[in-house]
């Protein structure tokens, strides 16, 4: 059917109504529980950008709107008002949120005091609010790499269809020239000017040529592109060219379901209704050319294990005096910011007398303010031979200073471990470990019996018998169905297609059985609407076309394009004709019931046929 928001939320507002007239146990809007709650979409933002503050009041019904404080410092626009309303053992409650968009006029840190609202002599406020406005990055139309924000014209000859300007969308990459190893930062953003029916897909551009690492977090917000609000999406990449040369970073795109012009093309939709209601859109950006400069030579020594950034190496020992035998262990620690899991490991120094054991490593990585950085840690056991005092060199680590176009190299201060007499030298002979094993005998030792002892074997073991073997399959299959199942339930969450492939069927029998319950009623056209709906909407999971846009002659295109056996098809139509048909001119009962019988069949039948 067409889809009627407008009417049915109109229907319902009189319907509710109605019922606060007329219902004598409804005692009105509670009172004297208001409360004020103000929230902004984000906290840091740009010259340039849109800001969104949210007021709501909750628990009243007669309160005034909000009083907006003086904001010298914003241009402020009304963008709305919605209200909500609850009914709790008879006591009708509601909430009413305001909106507001805010254009910043300057740079700085702005505090937007507490918002008042007035019920009768009562006043109540929310909590303030700060936000911080930064500089604009400078990027635009005309630099290069980046894409502006500038919809598609708006094609011709397309009545009825979704505005081609409501979702674009851009990428930009900061810098477009960047060293081999040095981040360049890939932002994504996703225009939307119109409503969307189903949950976006994303897909990221291929980064062929890079290191790719996530940034936390997208940023929405809203903004003005040519008179035109827009929601925007933001996602952001850090990428590291792993190659020097001219770069390519492909397009992204988003698929979306628009909500377009229910009654095009289809003057009687209002009145008989029908399956549309959405266009299908995948709107792309454009690629971007990254250039990758190489690695100097100059300066680059032969020790230099990648390390492309800005860095700190510190190093301690812990503890620093020990005895003979004993371990101090070596910790090195490499901070910055930099691609730190493509970095090699600093080299520990050879120190003659110091027995050094790898005791591994770990990387802790960081996103703070878009740049990927962090702290690679690795740890020595160090172990001294003898007692006297022990001077670890300063461990050298070059690294290459992208922002200076350089080699410089990093390094620790000294370190001395001092060794005191007392403990057990590795390996000595006057451990208490050797003299146990240098003892002859003792009470405390059995000596081993030579010979035939008289043991004799008792039945098969075990892991002899078929049953053991298939007793130890029983945890693996269990192992292997549950994460089968996890796997099945996580594809369902993520994977829309999927999803609606999975439950076709038993959406198409719940689509069927409400229509026995028409035909049992005597209702014949819903009887009949409810069939069509089974049978479109079936091909339609099967397909993962949005059964709202599906109609039966892109339904029999959809079917023939999967290479159903074209009898079928031609079944499928004449079933949905029959269906039309009856809903305006009905038949006997014994038609209704062949109906019934064909789209059971044809449901049993598309399966097998490959769709």
């Amino acid at each position: 059917m067409w889809r009627k928001t407008g009417s049915r939320r109109a229907g319902s507002a009189f319907v509710l109504a109605v019922f606060l007239v007329l219902t004598p146990g409804v005692t009105g809007v509670a009172r004297g529980e208001v409360s004020v709650e103000a929230h902004l979409d984000r906290e840091v933002m740009a010259i340039g950008e849109r800001l969104t503050l949210t007021v709501t009041v909750m628990g009243t019904g007669t309160a005034a709107g909000p009083e907006l404080p003086d904001l010298p410092d914003f241009a402020v626009f009304p963008a709305g008002t919605s209200r909500n309303f609850s009914l709790v053992n008879g006591k009708m409650s509601s909430s009413t949120v305001y909106s507001y968009i805010l254009a910043p006029r300057r740079e700085g840190t702005f505090d937007i005091p507490p918002i008042a609202v007035v019920e009768g002599k009562n006043r109540f406020i929310s909590r303030p609010l700060q936000v911080l406005v930064e500089a604009a990055e400078p990027s635009g139309p005309g630099s290069p790499g980046s894409q502006p924000a500038t919809p598609p014209p708006l094609p011709r000859g397309r009545r009825g269809a979704a505005d081609a300007r409501a979702v674009f969308v851009t990428a930009e990459a900061k810098p477009t020239e960047a060293y081999v190893g040095e981040q360049v930062t890939l932002i994504v953003r996703f225009y939307q000017g119109a409503r969307l029916l189903e949950r976006p897909e994303y897909r990221a551009p291929a980064t062929t040529g890079f290191w790719i690492e996530q940034l936390p977090g997208e940023r929405t917000y809203y903004t003005e592109v040519h008179g035109r609000q827009y929601h925007v999406t933001e996602i952001r990449s850090a990428i590291f060219p792993t190659e020097a040369g001219e770069l390519t970073i492909g397009p992204a795109q988003v698929e979306c379901v628009i909500e377009g012009n229910p009654l095009a093309g289809n003057p009687f939709g209002q009145f008989f209704g029908g399956f549309g209601g959405g266009e299908r859109r995948a709107v792309t950006s454009d690629p971007l050319k990254i250039t990758a400069r190489p690695i100097p030579s100059e300066g680059r020594s032969a020790d230099w294990s990648g390390a492309v950034g800005r860095f700190r190496l510190e190093a301690s020992l812990d503890p620093a005096r020990v005895k003979v035998g004993e371990a101090a262990t070596l910790t090195v620690r490499l901070t910055g910011q930099g691609n730190i899991r493509a970095v090699g490991d600093p080299v520990v120094p050879v120190v003659a007398g110091l027995r050094a054991f790898d005791s591994g490593g770990s990387v802790e990585d960081s996103r703070e303010g878009g740049v990927v950085g962090g702290v690679k840690k690795l740890t020595r056991v160090l172990v001294a031979e003898a007692s006297g005092s022990y001077v670890i060199p300063a461990i050298a680590y070059p690294v290459f200073r992208p922002d200076q176009g350089r080699f410089e190299t990093i390094r620790t201060s000294p370190l001395t471990l001092e060794v005191l007499e007392g403990g057990v030298a590795p390996g000595a002979s006057g451990s208490a470990g050797a003299q146990l094993m240098a003892a002859p005998s003792g009470p405390n030792l059995r000596f081993i019996r030579l010979g035939d002892p008289g043991l004799s074997k008792r039945g098969e073991p075990p892991w002899a018998s078929l049953s053991f073997w298939l007793l130890q399959l029983i945890p693996a299959g269990g192992f292997a169905g549950a994460m089968l199942l996890a796997r099945h339930r996580e594809r369902v969450r993520v994977d829309q297609g999927y999803a609606r492939h999975r439950r076709s069927a038993r959406e198409a029998h719940r689509r069927l059985k409400a229509a026995r319950a028409h035909l049992a009623r005597g209702e014949p056209r819903a009887f009949y609407g409810a069939v069509a709906q089974a049978l479109l909407g079936y091909v339609g999971d099967r397909a993962n076309v949005p059964a709202a846009s599906l109609t039966p002659t892109e339904a029999k295109a959809e079917l023939t394009r999967r290479e159903v056996d074209p009898a079928l098809v031609t079944a499928f139509a004449a079933c949905l004709d029959r269906c039309d048909f009856g809903r305006f001119a009905p038949e006997s009962d014994g038609g209704r019931q062949e109906v019934m019988a064909e789209a059971e069949s044809l449901l049993r039948a598309l399966p097998r046929a490959g769709l």
